[in-house]
This record gives structure tokens, C-alpha cells and sequence, in this order.
């Protein structure tokens, strides 16, 4: 038993004091992702093709790395004094797990398209109730492309594309991780 006046040596309560440190500094890393992210899905705009000035140019958004992705919401921000955005149109690639997909958009603005789609876990989401359906409770995973955008531009140059108010969710509406890469849309002559 210790006595009233014995004192704690002070080492632990040093060595406490910087594991508290160093575990709130891995916690900071993680919510700002600058670890942890090689595991997230990566959202990207890929060109389909060549990129040239007068010319139809297609873009696809891509997610990869994707794990058990069921619905999506994104918006592309671009300079509509530069590019004419002449489509958009959302892929069924992440309804090719078998689940019934539900195309939200697009929602042209301003220099911005707005796209999105959910899935539901029969492949027919329009089926009549109570008619059996086999249940697909998972979402894809991997390679999905989720939409196609096509511009148009007759002035060769260097534009700034980027991706806002992006959501990545599960079968079950979780939020999933997601890295957004930037893009610079590089229109030649």
C-alpha cells in the first residue's frame, strides 16, 4: 500500500502524454486523408478519346477501386465560355452486379452537369409489389464507369474540370470513401 505522501513516478504519465500525442496525430492524418486513402475509391473524369479543338470530346467518370458501390451523386464544374457541354448521360455499368439501376440527372446548370444514380437490390426497381424477384444485396466493385459528359470546343487550350458535392454510398446508404482527382482538360489544335 502507498503512503498518503508517496508520489507516482512521473515516466508513465510521460510516456501516456505521448502516445496521447502520437494517436491524435494519426487520427488528424486519417481525416484529412493523408493516410488510409490507398483503400478509398478514386473518382475520376478520363477522356474516351483524342481531345481536340472542333472536334466532339467525350469524358467518362470513372470510379475505381470501388468496393461494393451502389449509387452516386457528382457534379462537374467546368468554364462553360470555354466548353459547350453538349450531353450527359449515366452509364449502367453500376447496375451490372444485377441490381435495378435509377438514373438521377443530368442536371444541366451554368457551367456545371449534375449526375447521379442509386440502385435497388432487384433488377427490376419498376417491378409490381409482392411479385418475386431474387435479392442482390451487393453493389460492384472494381473498374465502374458511372457516366459519360461530351463538350465541345473550337479554341485550343489548357481547362480546369472539377468534381463537387461528390457522394459514394453502399447498398445499405453508408457513405464510402472517395478520393476526387483533379482534372485539366488539355484541348488540342
Amino acid at each position: 500500500m502507498l503512503s498518503p505522501t508517496a508520489r507516482m513516478h512521473p515516466r508513465p504519465i510521460v510516456i501516456l502524454g505521448i502516445a496521447a500525442c502520437a494517436l491524435a496525430a494519426v487520427l488528424a492524418l486519417v481525416r484529412t486523408g493523408a493516410v488510409g486513402a490507398s483503400g478509398d475509391t478514386v473518382l475520376a473524369l478520363v477522356p474516351a478519346g483524342k481531345t481536340r479543338a472542333g472536334k466532339l470530346i467525350t469524358l467518362k467518370l470513372v470510379a475505381s477501386n470501388a468496393s461494393d458501390l451502389a449509387g452516386f451523386q457528382s457534379t462537374v464544374q467546368f468554364d462553360g465560355g470555354a466548353l459547350r457541354l453538349t450531353g450527359a448521360s449515366v452509364e449502367a455499368d453500376l447496375g451490372r452486379g444485377g441490381r435495378g439501376l435509377i438514373p438521377l440527372g443530368p442536371v444541366m446548370g451554368e457551367g456545371s452537369v449534375a449526375l447521379g444514380a442509386a440502385t435497388c437490390p432487384i433488377p427490376d426497381c419498376d417491378a409490381a409489389p409482392g411479385q418475386p424477384a431474387a435479392r442482390v444485396e451487393s453493389g460492384v466493385s472494381g473498374k465502374v464507369e458511372l457516366g459519360t459528359l461530351e463538350f465541345y470546343s473550337e479554341t485550343p487550350g489548357s481547362y480546369q474540370l472539377s468534381l463537387d458535392r461528390v457522394l459514394l454510398v453502399d447498398p445499405q446508404g453508408n457513405q464510402l470513401p472517395v478520393r476526387v482527382e483533379p482534372m485539366v482538360l488539355e484541348v488540342r489544335p
